[in-house]
Parts: C-alpha cells; sequence; structure tokens
C-alpha cells in the first residue's frame, strides 16, 4: 500500500521538476529575445498608405517587437534557385526572404493547432461566412500571400504587403527582396468598458536591413570601430505586436499623423490601468510570441547562427 507520504513527496517533486523546466525555457527565451519597442520604422498608426479592411490603420497605443539580428551571408545561403512574382501577390519564393519568414511563422504547430481550434469554433456557433471566404483562406504549402488573404480559417487578415530591397546579389537574374506582410485580428474599435485588455490589432513580420530601422539610434549604439559596410552586412529578423488596448494612451482629437509618428511607442506594460487580469493576459501573450519566434527561427534553420538584440 502506497504511503500518503510517499505520495506528497511525488507530488512535490513533480511540481518542482515542471516548474523547474518551465523556468529554464522561460529564462532561455527571454535571455535569446528580450522584449523590444515597437521601432519607429514599423509603427503602424498615422501610416499614410491605406490598410484592406478599413479606411485607415487603427490608433495603436503600445505594443511589443521581438528581433535577431543574422548576417547577410547566411540568409542569402539558404536561397534556394526559385523565381519572384508580381507586386500584387507573391509566391513560395527563396528570393524573397520575406515570403520564407512568414510561412516559417504561421507553419508552426501551436499556430496550426490554433487556426484548427478557431475554425471548429466558428462552425460550432454556426458562425455565417461570405459567399466564397474559403477561397480566401492562403494556402501556406503554396506560399500565395495577397492582400484580403486570410490565416488560421480567418482568424487575421493580410492588411497590406510591402517590398523590401535586401541585396543587389541576384538569384538566377534576380534580386534579392523581402515582403514585410501586416495581418489584422479582432476589433480594431477602443471600449474602456471591455473586460479585455486588448480587442484587436497588427502583427507584422519583417526582414530588414540595420540601417532601415533608424540611422540616427545605429550611429548613436554602433560599436566602436564599426562602420556603414558593417551595417549592410547584417539582417533584421522581426516580429511585432501591435494592438488596441481598452486603456488609450490620449483621446486628444488634435493629435496629426506626423504627431502620432513622432511619439514614442510605449511597450504594453507602460499601459496604465491594467489590473491583475490584464497583466497576466500581457505577459502570457509576451511568453506565446517568444514561442512562436523561436519555433519560426528553428523552422528557418537559423539556430546558432543568429546574434541577440536587446535594444534597437
Amino acid at each position: 500500500m502506497i504511503r500518503p507520504r510517499t505520495i506528497l513527496i511525488s507530488i512535490t517533486s513533480i511540481t518542482t521538476l515542471g516548474w523547474s523546466v518551465f523556468y529554464y525555457h522561460h529564462h532561455r527565451l527571454l535571455t535569446l529575445y528580450p522584449t523590444l519597442p515597437i521601432p519607429q520604422y514599423l509603427s503602424l498608426t498615422g501610416r499614410n498608405d491605406k490598410p484592406y479592411t478599413t479606411d485607415k490603420w487603427a490608433k495603436c497605443d503600445a505594443g511589443d517587437s521581438w528581433a535577431i539580428k543574422v548576417p547577410k551571408s547566411v540568409m542569402m545561403g539558404n536561397s534556394d534557385d526559385t523565381t519572384m512574382t508580381t507586386t500584387t501577390t507573391t509566391e513560395s519564393s527563396d528570393n524573397d526572404l520575406g515570403i520564407r519568414w512568414n510561412k516559417s511563422f504561421w507553419g508552426s504547430s501551436p499556430l496550426s493547432i490554433e487556426g484548427t481550434l478557431f475554425g471548429f469554433i466558428k462552425g460550432f456557433l454556426g458562425y455565417k461566412t461570405d459567399e466564397g471566404s474559403s477561397s480566401k483562406e492562403m494556402s501556406l504549402e503554396k506560399g500565395d500571400f495577397e492582400i484580403g488573404k486570410t490565416v488560421l480559417n480567418g482568424l487575421f487578415t493580410i492588411e497590406s504587403i510591402n517590398y523590401i530591397p535586401i541585396s543587389s546579389i541576384t538569384n538566377q537574374g534576380q534580386n534579392i527582396r523581402s515582403s514585410q506582410i501586416t495581418y489584422r485580428w479582432g476589433d480594431l474599435t477602443p471600449a474602456v468598458k471591455s473586460s479585455i485588455l486588448v480587442r484587436g490589432g497588427y502583427h507584422t513580420l519583417s526582414i530588414l536591413p540595420l540601417n532601415s530601422i533608424s540611422r540616427e539610434v545605429l550611429k548613436q549604439d554602433k560599436d566602436e570601430g564599426e562602420n556603414e559596410n558593417d551595417q549592410n552586412d547584417y539582417l533584421y529578423l522581426i516580429f511585432t505586436a501591435q494592438g488596441v488596448y481598452k486603456y488609450p494612451l490620449s483621446s486628444s482629437s488634435s493629435l496629426t499623423s506626423s504627431s502620432i509618428q513622432q511619439q514614442p511607442k510605449r511597450s504594453i506594460e507602460m499601459v496604465k490601468g491594467m489590473n491583475i487580469l490584464d497583466k497576466i493576459f500581457a505577459e502570457f501573450h509576451r511568453e506565446y510570441s517568444r514561442i512562436l519566434f523561436d519555433l519560426a527561427i528553428k523552422r528557418m534553420g537559423l539556430y546558432g547562427k543568429f546574434e541577440i538584440v536587446n535594444q534597437w
């Protein structure tokens, strides 16, 4: 007969082991991918172009980003001989580094499960979709990223695709570039009385040259002896999450697009008025984002080949 003391020791040991494993992975992810503010270059608030689903970009008061720095030669070395596409749609092409990055991110197991669950819930609740909406769902296998396409059974919608030149080095006679893709999810209308901290927002996946983020910051932060050529030899792989919160930064109607763009983008932890549930939600989202970021990097084959980004 098993004694109660033996059961208690076993439960305590298993619990301690579980927390130890969790803390180890949490500490590893936190060390590899520190939470960063949204770089001004990637701030969506006040952008002049028009998104797909709304007349203008929603005002996002705060957000977080995660990034790594990878030698350009490493990214180029992983390229395959494929072809480019048009300016309105993109195909699975390793001449377009952004497509590889987006496919690696959305193809992870947790997001596949999330999309399946979302589709099941929609079906269970009898959620009606527009006629022909199934054709709008993007195929990760084909890599048919196109504005207006949806991801994870409609949970995310592609709002914009911007093409970033990466290198004059050509692959099969064509330049290397990166598709910077922004996705919208949820409700973009602020509501202070909402019980949910983040009602909706945008996720952006980017691969950018270092000098595109902020030339002034890079000049101030670059190490002694570092020159412009060194900056051109590296790329940022970035994931940003910008949200519409129930605690708006400012309700002033006098803010212009330029003044909004000049406001520093705050991290989610700096949003005032959060209760304990809001803080738990924020930390969960951060941890989940790091996990997804880590899995995407692993799928890209970049483990052991990147540098940690602690600040912009």
